[in-house]
Protein backbone atom coordinates (compact mmCIF):
# COMPACT_ATOMS: atom_id res chain seq x y z
CA UNK A 1 0.00 0.00 0.00
CA UNK A 2 3.14 2.38 -0.05
CA UNK A 3 3.33 5.21 -2.34
CA UNK A 4 -0.34 5.50 -3.89
CA UNK A 5 -0.72 9.07 -3.57
CA UNK A 6 -0.49 11.94 -0.86
CA UNK A 7 -3.72 12.44 0.68
CA UNK A 8 -4.61 16.09 2.32
CA UNK A 9 -6.42 15.61 5.59
CA UNK A 10 -8.41 18.12 7.75
CA UNK A 11 -5.67 18.32 10.00
CA UNK A 12 -4.52 22.40 10.74
CA UNK A 13 -2.33 24.45 13.08
CA UNK A 14 -4.14 27.10 14.54
CA UNK A 15 -6.26 27.78 11.84
CA UNK A 16 -3.62 29.58 9.75
CA UNK A 17 -5.11 28.71 6.11
CA UNK A 18 -2.51 29.85 3.66
CA UNK A 19 -2.66 28.29 0.13
CA UNK A 20 -6.11 26.00 1.22
CA UNK A 21 -8.89 28.50 -0.72
CA UNK A 22 -10.44 28.69 3.07
CA UNK A 23 -10.31 32.21 4.56
CA UNK A 24 -10.30 33.11 8.36
CA UNK A 25 -13.88 33.94 8.57
CA UNK A 26 -15.11 30.22 6.39
CA UNK A 27 -12.96 28.01 8.26
CA UNK A 28 -14.89 26.13 10.22
CA UNK A 29 -14.88 26.97 13.78
CA UNK A 30 -16.78 27.60 16.71
CA UNK A 31 -18.38 25.26 19.06
CA UNK A 32 -18.39 22.76 16.25
CA UNK A 33 -14.55 23.17 14.74
CA UNK A 34 -13.62 19.64 16.11
CA UNK A 35 -16.48 18.27 13.87
CA UNK A 36 -14.94 19.09 11.08
CA UNK A 37 -10.70 19.30 11.66
CA UNK A 38 -8.48 18.96 14.21
CA UNK A 39 -7.01 22.15 15.16
CA UNK A 40 -3.24 21.34 16.81
CA UNK A 41 -2.09 24.11 18.72
CA UNK A 42 1.31 24.79 20.88
CA UNK A 43 4.72 24.52 20.32
CA UNK A 44 5.79 22.19 17.46
CA UNK A 45 9.16 21.25 15.90
CA UNK A 46 7.88 18.90 12.86
CA UNK A 47 7.89 16.13 14.83
CA UNK A 48 4.69 14.90 16.96
CA UNK A 49 4.84 14.95 20.68
CA UNK A 50 2.70 13.27 22.91
CA UNK A 51 1.57 16.96 23.55
CA UNK A 52 0.54 18.11 20.56
CA UNK A 53 -0.91 15.17 19.17
CA UNK A 54 -4.60 14.69 19.31
CA UNK A 55 -4.95 11.36 21.30
CA UNK A 56 -6.49 8.91 18.39
CA UNK A 57 -5.43 10.78 15.64
CA UNK A 58 -2.72 8.16 14.99
CA UNK A 59 0.44 10.87 14.55
CA UNK A 60 2.12 10.41 17.61
CA UNK A 61 1.20 6.49 18.13
CA UNK A 62 2.76 5.60 15.21
CA UNK A 63 5.85 7.61 14.52
CA UNK A 64 8.19 5.38 12.07
CA UNK A 65 6.17 2.45 11.84
CA UNK A 66 7.79 0.60 8.81
CA UNK A 67 9.92 3.33 8.38
CA UNK A 68 7.14 5.53 6.86
CA UNK A 69 8.67 9.30 7.74
CA UNK A 70 6.74 11.45 10.52
CA UNK A 71 6.50 15.45 9.67
CA UNK A 72 4.29 16.77 11.49
CA UNK A 73 2.52 20.24 10.68
CA UNK A 74 3.58 23.60 12.52
CA UNK A 75 2.55 27.30 11.94
CA UNK A 76 4.47 27.35 8.25
CA UNK A 77 3.21 24.16 7.07
CA UNK A 78 -0.22 24.04 9.05
CA UNK A 79 -2.16 21.63 6.42
CA UNK A 80 -1.81 17.58 7.07
CA UNK A 81 -1.58 15.13 4.53
CA UNK A 82 -1.34 11.07 5.09
CA UNK A 83 0.30 8.47 2.70
CA UNK A 84 3.11 9.11 0.24
CA UNK A 85 3.00 9.95 -3.55
CA UNK A 86 4.70 7.64 -5.74
CA UNK A 87 7.68 9.32 -5.94
CA UNK A 88 8.76 9.07 -2.34
CA UNK A 89 9.48 5.87 -2.67
CA UNK A 90 10.54 3.77 0.54
CA UNK A 91 9.36 6.92 2.54
CA UNK A 92 6.47 6.75 1.46
CA UNK A 93 3.32 4.30 3.44
CA UNK A 94 0.08 4.40 4.29
CA UNK A 95 1.88 5.28 8.42
CA UNK A 96 3.08 8.54 6.72
CA UNK A 97 2.01 11.69 7.54
CA UNK A 98 3.54 15.07 6.35
CA UNK A 99 2.73 18.70 6.43
CA UNK A 100 1.81 21.01 3.43
CA UNK A 101 0.30 24.71 2.70
CA UNK A 102 -2.89 23.58 1.43
CA UNK A 103 -2.27 23.75 -2.03
CA UNK A 104 -2.77 21.33 -4.73
CA UNK A 105 -0.93 19.54 -6.73
CA UNK A 106 -1.04 16.66 -9.53
CA UNK A 107 0.28 14.46 -6.72
CA UNK A 108 -1.83 14.98 -3.86
CA UNK A 109 -5.74 13.61 -3.67
CA UNK A 110 -8.07 13.53 -1.12
CA UNK A 111 -11.41 11.36 0.36
CA UNK A 112 -14.05 12.82 0.85
CA UNK A 113 -16.18 12.02 4.25
CA UNK A 114 -19.66 12.58 5.17
CA UNK A 115 -20.45 13.88 8.44
CA UNK A 116 -23.74 13.15 10.34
Amino acid sequence: MSGGSLESTMGNWAGIVYDSGFTESNLPGGSNASKYYEKYTGISSGMPTSTISIKGDATYETMWWYYDDPFFILDGYPWSSRGGSYNYTTSAGIYRYDYNFGSGSGSVSFRVSLIP
